[in-house]
């Protein structure tokens, strides 16, 4: 390539080497340095090339004479000129197509950058989001997203604390097991429900700061979470040998030896979770904090006893009542700690709740059979809690869940239900009904759920008229609501609730079982559920507030 125009022949790099090598082109007395230059670093030998440049950058970088004393540093040229005046000629024509050379390519290189600016003229400007490092603030963001799934582990045999790091892969084309109930599921693709605010975070109030806090904030008192940690330890007191907790045989423990009345019907996995689900709740898991060994006990019970299907009815009553339990606290333990190992046991049960479910969208007693309210209330927090837990729920479940709903649906404003469609509406099953459509998307201002607040507000809790079940969801209600509504129906629930624990005998610490499902349930059931509503403080966060907590 010619470095540049001229009267005769330019030289080429390598004979402008080999002139530089040879000396040729001499340096004026002039411009010499007082002080020999530093050597300069020599290339990695990686071909010709940058052994030709190695040569060069060790001879420009060989110091030129120091001046003499009786030479001064403007003296006279004393070489022969016609051989100084060609090596000058020379150094001016490599020079100059050096200079022509850079020029050429900047302008080349400005051309090219305006051209392809001018390709995106009419597109649409692009924008960089850079995280602030606030672990709330993009925990929330992030949360707010479709949940994605975990690549389920293999399943283990013990309980195995795995914790799943942050950068995990993740995997929505994952096998999906084939249920006993049914065929292949369809696609467990991840659900495109909009989620109101705070959903995403709805477990980051459990930790022992974050309890003080809300408690605090959220209508609490000292009282009420000295009444959370005694009936905490009588569930504790109650746990079988092998771990489990039963409706009917919780007085077998051997700490209890059939001291304390108040059993209800047959139930061992129902029974299970509902007395796990209390500690979870206050934050305490299988990893951490003072009842972790009734936790782990607990739960390695429930891995136990599932089936290969995903199966966790178990034996006794309410079958799958006891499998919406069962799934909604492997799911949160799951949630709590990223132990590995809970990950496949909640996926599992997850895909049978969704494979269970009736073709007009609810669930009932067994797989398949048309559904009421109340069963369809314990799946969809289920599903749910697999949700917030990022595992895999199809939107066709929860959307057929929000269709059963429309059938037991009776006022379009206030939002009440019935238990069946087309039988009467009850305050129970619109509690229930209205936390399901809360969870499913409805907004704060739907005038069907500001309608069925008013309405929860007219029953009151009170203690002439126990029914902890409808108490369970109507504080929940009220509390995703948030404001005055809440405040009032909290004064009653929380101080009712107090008053009702016993506080003697080695039932102290528990609730006696009264109003519905008094029998069936009895003081485990009636106990879970009367801590799980006095948890409602920190137990999940509340859905259309943005609540920090530390």
């Amino acid at each position: 390539m010619s470095t540049g125009s001229s009267s005769f022949d330019s030289p080429s790099l390598d004979a402008t080497v080999e002139s530089l090598a040879a000396g040729e082109l001499w340096t004026p007395p002039s411009r010499r340095s007082r002080r020999p230059p530093k050597p300069l670093a020599a290339a990695p030998p990686v071909g010709p090339r940058s052994e030709t440049l190695r040569t060069q950058a060790s001879v420009v970088a060989e110091p030129s004479p120091a001046p003499t004393a009786d030479e001064p540093l403007n003296a006279p040229i004393v070489a022969d000129l016609p051989s100084a005046l060609l090596s000058w000629r020379r150094r001016y024509d490599y020079l100059l197509g050096s200079l022509s050379s850079t020029v050429i390519h900047m302008l080349a290189v400005i051309l090219l950058g305006l051209w392809l600016m001018s390709l995106d003229d009419d597109g649409p400007p692009v924008t960089l989001v850079v995280s602030t490092g606030s672990a709330d603030d993009d925990t929330m963001l992030a949360d707010l997203q479709a949940p994605l799934a975990i690549e389920p582990p293999e399943p283990a045999g013990d309980m195995q604390v795995e914790h799943l790091q942050e950068d995990d892969p993740f995997s929505p084309q994952d096998p999906v097991p084939t249920l006993a109930v049914g065929g292949p599921a369809d696609s467990l693709a991840a659900p495109e429900i909009e989620l109101p605010i705070g959903a995403g975070s709805i477990f980051a109030g459990r930790s022992q700061r974050s309890r003080a806090e809300l408690v605090a904030s959220g209508g609490g008192s000292s009282i009420s979470e000295a009444a959370v940690a005694a009936g905490l330890r009588w569930l504790a007191d109650h746990q079988l040998d092998d771990g489990s907790w039963r409706l009917d045989k919780f007085h077998d423990a051997q700490l209890c030896r059939g001291r304390c009345d108040g059993h209800g019907g047959p139930c061992d996995t129902g029974g299970t979770a509902l007395a796990l689900l209390p500690f979870l709740a206050a934050g305490q898991t299988h990893t951490s904090g003072p009842y972790a060994t009734v936790v782990a006990s607990g739960l390695l019970w429930l891995k136990q006893h599932q089936a290969e299907s995903g199966d966790l009815r178990g034996v006794g009553i309410g079958q799958m009542y006891a499998h919406a339990l069962a799934t909604i606290a492997l799911c949160e333990a799951f949630a709590l700690t990223k132990d590995k190992s809970l990950a496949d046991p909640a996926q599992r049960a997850l895909d049978y709740i969704a494979n269970a479910q009736h073709q007009q969208g609810g669930w009932r007693y067994q797989p398949r059979q048309p559904g009421d309210t109340s069963v369809v209330g314990w799946q969809v927090m289920a599903l749910r809690s697999g949700q917030l837990a990022y595992l895999r729920v199809a939107d066709r479940v929860l959307a057929g869940a929000g269709r059963f709903l429309d059938r037991t649906q009776v006022y379009p404003a206030p939002a009440l239900y019935t238990y069946t469609p087309g039988g009467p509406a009850t305050r129970t099953m619109t509690a229930e009904g209205l936390l399901c459509r809360q969870y499913l998307g409805w907004p704060r201002n739907n005038p069907g759920l500001t309608g069925g607040v008013e309405y929860l507000l007219e029953n009151l809790p009170r203690r002439d008229s126990p029914d902890i079940y409808y108490w369970y969801y109507g504080t929940q209600v009220l509390h995703h609501f948030g404001g005055e509504p809440w405040e009032l129906w909290n004064s009653h629930m929380r101080d009712t609730l107090v008053e009702m624990q016993s506080g003697s005998g080695h039932e102290a610490g528990s609730w006696d079982p009264v109003g519905p499902f008094a029998d069936s349930g009895g003081r485990l059931y009636m106990t879970s559920l009367a801590l799980l509503t006095l948890e409602v403080y920190y137990r999940h966060m509340p859905l259309y507030q943005k609540q920090a907590v530390k």
